[in-house]
């Protein structure tokens, strides 16, 4: 799927471009009112990267590079990179595999310490545990109806899309779901891309092992000094007050090993898609400071 690129190069508080990548099961367009308030704070281009079509079934390698053939590896790169929850671990793992950006935000991505990696790769391997339980949930859901209107009724009466603002639930309306040859509509992305999406979050523990079926994309950093190209990564990560991925011990882990970011608490793991005005306009307030 193409990505889906808004107006204009006015480069605003030294950007010159912002890129932006979605969570999991959200496509690119679902994220468009976010965009055009990025656009009309900062006056400048916006991108949205759409990932799932990336998801080969073997780990997050191809979304990864996808995401760092937008930021690019360049010395002088004036891009602006934000990511919400799966977007977010993207961000960071292109960063730390060689992209480029002028700043980093991560809006609570689902990034956990060493002790929680262990028990998530156990579980995975039981078929147990909280990320198979997400993974068999994501699995059984709905994914046809009769008409748009049909799916938005259903869908913005269930978790998460129950509490999103109603600009981005039209943007799910008209970016979010496909068109059937029967005349139904689905999710533009099945359960099964997205299960498959959070099956294969990576658990990988430097130097213990590192399985490749699991997704080894150097999201997280190994016992070796943190190095002078992760200063790229100064910016702000968003955590979450509810409904986050990430416990507080994972947080606090998080803070020690990424000392360029700044950390700084939202409403919900959803706050982006659910007040994007007032998302973006904190986000303004603290890249002013």
């Amino acid at each position: 799927m193409a990505t889906i690129e808004l107006g204009l190069k006015v480069a605003l508080r030294g950007f010159e471009r912002i890129v932006l990548v979605g969570g999991n099961g959200f496509p690119a367009g679902v994220y468009l009112p976010v965009a055009r308030r990025l656009k009309e704070a900062y006056r400048c281009d916006v991108q949205t990267v759409e990932v799932h079509d990336k998801y080969n079934g073997h780990g997050w390698t191809e979304m990864v590079d996808h995401v760092k053939s937008y930021v690019g590896s360049g010395t002088s790169n004036n891009t602006l990179l934000i990511g919400h929850s799966l977007g977010g671990s993207l961000s960071v793992a292109a960063l730390r595999n060689g992209g480029k950006a002028a700043k980093l935000v991560v809006f609570d991505p689902p990034m956990f310490s060493p002790v929680t990696r262990m028990v998530l790769h156990v579980g995975r391997f039981l078929d147990a545990g909280p990320l198979q339980k997400i993974v068999r949930t994501t699995a059984k859901r709905r994914n046809q109806w009769d008409s748009r209107d049909e799916a938005i009724e259903y869908l913005s009466t269930r978790f998460p899309l129950h509490t999103f603002s109603p600009e981005v639930l039209y943007a799910f309306k008209h970016h979010g779901l496909k068109d059937n040859e029967d005349g139904s509509v689905s999710l533009m992305f099945t359960p099964e891309t997205e299960a498959g999406i959070f099956h294969d979050t990576p658990t990988e523990i430097d130097p213990f092992w590192r399985r490749p079926h699991y997704s080894t994309v150097g999201l997280y950093p190994s016992r070796s000094p943190i190095p002078d190209k992760m200063r790229s990564q100064h910016g702000v990560y968003y955590y979450s007050l509810k409904n986050e991925f990430a416990k507080r011990h994972d947080l606090q882990w998080t803070a020690n090993t990424h000392p360029y970011m700044r950390f700084e608490p939202c409403a919900s793991h959803f706050s982006i898609l659910e007040e994007p005005e007032g998302t973006v306009n904190v986000l303004y307030d603290h890249m002013s400071i």
